[in-house]
């Protein structure tokens, strides 16, 4: 490599080269660190280049040298084993050079009116079949066996450093790769190549010696694969479309395993219920024969009418799209679902390539026919790679599952200046029409049929307080019922302008959080809910004359009276009525630093709470179902929390939510809390940033150790850094994150969940240090509503 590459290296990488893949790897999964990805670049180059130019000409191997880096960047925080990426990147540069030659080959098998002409960079014929075949039997060697070749012959590294990197001793690394070795030269003797395992060592080698990337391929890839992490894909069609087609592959292999293991159980399940049926052959010719048909009619029907209410748009070159819905009634504060198919009712097979559907805003309208803003999500960071699908004559698929967010018409103006995270519409009681369009990019005129839906006006009650000036404050429930222990209760602050004017007002969620409400119990003593330091930035809007506005949305935790020592923010412990109001509350005019705002007061709500459902014989209840040991029912209306090693007089717990440990099914969204305690006998300090744990996801293994990969994701604004002074035997809560089940990522059984470190060091050197404990997540594939 020539000597500006290696000073370019230096430059950029830094203290890089003194560091093991694994920690390099992490380093560039955790903090984006653009010195890590140069150096595992430069230290894997040469080998990942050899593949390439072993299968492809030197410039279809630049494209799949450039796309395999690229595809690291997409995949680095689902590689599990961290330490062996060198052999993670072999399989993935392979693989990628095997896709390019195919495609090398079609294109030239479409150019026949051109005179062939050998590329005259290209390696002789019958050397280029050996290390083709050379190459295909390495892939297929188990990982532990094809990681020592790969770090010994393909890189050229001694057996003190193969042992340094994979963390065991070297007499390990000698027999592993002597057997590695040994199985390798019988796969080839198998396929008519008789090599030794030292010949073999030798024609390694040798390709390992021959593999010197030049310099400009080296430098393009770095900086190629770094703007492609920061969100600026600036990378050729050729290298895009080999990236894709390697995730997706990727992706496919995964769903293999899954896909086989439910053939098995089908069959055991087929040969099973045929002993059954033959051993109990009378019996279930008269249950047969005694069974209702109306019930099996009713099942048809019932799927038939599902169906048919899909709603499908007009046949655009054999295709159509539609639009099914979930719920045809909603009230503002709720979700509409959506689910987006397209099928073939052509003769012959479709191409089609799309984006996920979810970026794609849907097209509403009213019943007059007016058009409906729908406020979208901010685009994501990163590049968003093309699905390609192939459907055959007759066939639908599933293109995605979507979600509308629906919120009352006096938020409009408030989401006009503030991002939101989902879909969402700001509309009035009334009936609705949506559909969707020009979501796929192959075939742009494609649409969805049109679903009707309607928006009912919420039930709830609002609690105003005094006029003052035209202005009400007012307070109401998120839903208006009695409450149990164990729940989340949702209050919601409003304004309402009953002037003649324009009424401005300020959006400001971090008085509210720290200031929480005045709440009272059946006798009039005050309860005290601890406040939730949180930084918020001032949003100034304003209110229409005759017009209302939700100004915040705050959940308050119920929990049972013996946890009232855990004092945690904003949580209510015990049962009995309540009243709650908000007092002097700061919103209305625009909040500047030197001119006061005027305050108000709300109204009075009357909170009623329950204890946990105990399972009485009642009305609801007829099997008389025995009631559980009071022991029991308390343990499970408590938070349960796994809690990691002690450091610095802290403890790192990951739990659920109080009364929400239980069995989760494939389709739910989990809420994983994070918390921390004191265990010490002195006051710690430490500070965090709240959004840590939405961007960075927890790790998450099967029951047999494999890992789950997680996409990151960027929350965008100011990560405010939340100061703590945590007293001895004291807990709070840092942080939350969901994880929602999906079939393809999770199947069933048990997981393991656990942060690594709550913080990054440059933040703080107390959190990230700490890791919480592994807490064990149960997946059925039970549906939701079953449970």
């Amino acid at each position: 490599m020539p000597t500006s590459v290696i000073e370019y290296i230096r430059r950029v990488v830094g203290d890089g080269v003194g560091l093991r893949d694994g920690e390099l790897l992490g380093r560039y999964v955790d903090r984006r660190d653009e010195a890590a990805l140069a150096a595992l670049v430069n230290r894997h180059g040469p080998m990942v280049w050899g593949v390439c130019r072993r299968l492809l000409g030197h410039h279809d191997a630049e494209d799949a040298f450039q796309a395999t880096f690229i595809v690291l960047v997409r995949k680095a925080a689902s590689i599990a084993q961290r330490e062996a990426v060198g052999n993670w990147l072999y399989g993935v540069a392979h693989q990628t050079a095997l896709q390019a030659r195919r495609s090398a080959a079609r294109r030239r098998a479409r150019e026949v009116h051109v005179t062939e002409m050998p590329d005259a960079e290209a390696p002789q014929e019958r050397w280029a079949d050996l290390q083709a075949l050379l190459d295909e039997e390495l892939s297929r060697l188990a990982g532990h066996h094809r990681t020592v070749i790969v770090l010994s012959d393909l890189e050229g590294r001694t057996r003190k450093e193969v042992a340094a990197q994979l963390g065991c001793p070297e007499g390990t690394v000698a027999s592993r790769l002597v057997r590695a070795r040994a199985m390798l030269a019988k796969r080839l003797t198998q396929r008519g190549v008789i090599l030794s395992g030292g010949a073999l060592a030798a024609v390694l080698s040798q390709n390992a010696a021959s593999a010197g990337v030049p310099a400009s391929v080296v430098m393009s890839t770095i900086k190629a694969a770094s703007l492609f992490a920061a969100g600026q894909a600036m990378i050729s069609s050729k290298v895009a479309a080999l990236a894709e087609g390697v995730l997706i592959a990727m992706l496919l292999n995964k769903l293999k395993p899954a896909l086989a293991v439910l053939v098995v159980v089908a069959m055991v399940g087929l040969i099973g219920y045929g002993m059954a049926r033959g051993q109990q052959k009378g019996d279930a010719v008269q249950k047969q024969a005694s069974e209702p048909k109306a019930h099996k009619d009713a099942v048809v029907k019932e799927k038939a009418e599902k169906e048919d209410a899909t709603a499908w748009g007009k046949e655009v070159d054999g295709l159509q799209a539609g639009l099914l819905a979930e719920a045809a009634t909603c009230r503002p504060g709720d979700k509409l679902k959506f689910t987006l198919k397209l099928r073939n009712v052509g003769k012959a097979e479709v191409s089609v390539t799309y984006f996920s559907p979810r970026y794609c805003a849907p097209q509403m309208t009213n019943d007059t026919g007016g058009r409906v803003s729908v406020y979208m999500p901010p685009p994501l960071s990163g590049y968003m790679l093309q699905i390609k699908r192939t459907l055959k004559p007759g066939e639908t698929i599933t293109l995605d599952n979507t979600v509308v967010a629906v919120e009352s018409e006096d938020r409009a103006k408030l989401l006009g200046e503030m991002p939101v995270w989902t879909p969402t519409i700001c509309v009035a009681p009334g009936k609705y029409k949506i559909e969707y369009g020009g979501m796929i990019q192959s075939h742009p005129k494609l649409s969805t049929g049109t679903v009707d839906f309607e928006v009912k006006a919420p039930k709830n009650v609002t609690k105003w307080g005094k006029e003052v000036d035209g202005a009400q404050v007012g307070i109401q429930f998120g839903e208006d019922r009695v409450y149990k222990v164990g729940e989340t209760v949702t209050l919601v602050i409003r304004l309402r302008n009953n002037g003649k004017k324009d009424l401005p007002f300020s959006y400001y969620e971090e008085y509210f959080q720290k200031n929480p409400p005045l709440i009272t119990d059946a006798d009039g003593k005050a309860v005290k809910i601890k406040e939730r330091n949180i930084f918020g930035i001032i949003e100034n809007s304003s209110v229409a004359p005759g017009k209302e506005v939700d100004l915040c949305k705050l959940p308050l935790d119920l929990r049972p009276d013996k946890d009232r020592k855990k004092d945690e923010c904003w949580t209510l412990y015990g049962t009995g009525k309540f009243h709650i109001e908000n007092k002097d509350v700061p919103v209305v005019g625009e909040r500047r630093l030197e001119a006061p705002v005027a305050t108000y007061a709300t109204g009075k709500l009357e909170l009623e709470v329950k204890e946990a459902d105990d399972k009485k014989p009642t009305i609801e209840n007829p099997d008389k179902k025995p009631v559980e040991p009071e022991a029991k029912q308390q343990k499970d209306n408590e938070a349960f929390t796994e809690w990691g090693k002690e450091s610095g007089g802290l403890q790192a717990g990951l739990g659920y939510k109080a009364g929400e440990k239980r069995a989760y099914s494939q389709g739910e969204t989990v809420t994983l809390v994070v918390r921390v305690r004191n265990v010490g006998k002195e006051e710690v300090k430490f500070r965090y940033v709240r959004q840590f744990f939405l961007e960075n996801p927890p790790v998450v293994m099967d029951d047999k150790g494999k890992s789950v990969p997680l996409e990151r994701v960027t929350v965008f604004g100011f990560h405010a850094l939340v100061p703590v002074d945590l007293a001895p035997g004291k807990e709070i809560e840092v942080g939350e994150r969901q994880l929602e089940l999906k079939p393809t990522l999770y199947g069933t059984g048990k997981f393991s969940v656990q942060y690594e470190r709550l913080e990054t060091p440059a933040n703080d050197k107390t959190l990230s240090k700490l890791a919480t404990g592994k807490l064990e997540l149960e997946v059925t594939s039970d549906p939701p509503e079953k449970k």
